[in-house]
């Protein structure tokens, strides 16, 4: 399996969002921000790692995490 991830266009904006958003309340709370890999591997972390990932019966990708 690959080791690089390409995200499209839609899906990076929505990184790029999240990451300005987090990275603003961990300023705020005194932290240093976070780099976007650095988010993505914890999204990778509490949803592949840590979650669960089925199929629904409507055939559909189903993820909980436990956080």
């Amino acid at each position: 399996m690959a080791k690089t991830f390409r995200f499209t266009d839609e899906e990076e904006q929505a990184l790029n969002e999240v990451a300005l958003k987090l990275n603003r309340d961990l300023v705020k709370v005194g932290k240093k921000p976070l780099r976007d890999t650095e988010i993505f591997h914890e999204i990778v972390k509490q949803t592949l790692l840590d979650g669960l990932i089925e199929i629904n019966r409507d055939g559909l990708i189903k993820i909980d995490t436990k956080k």
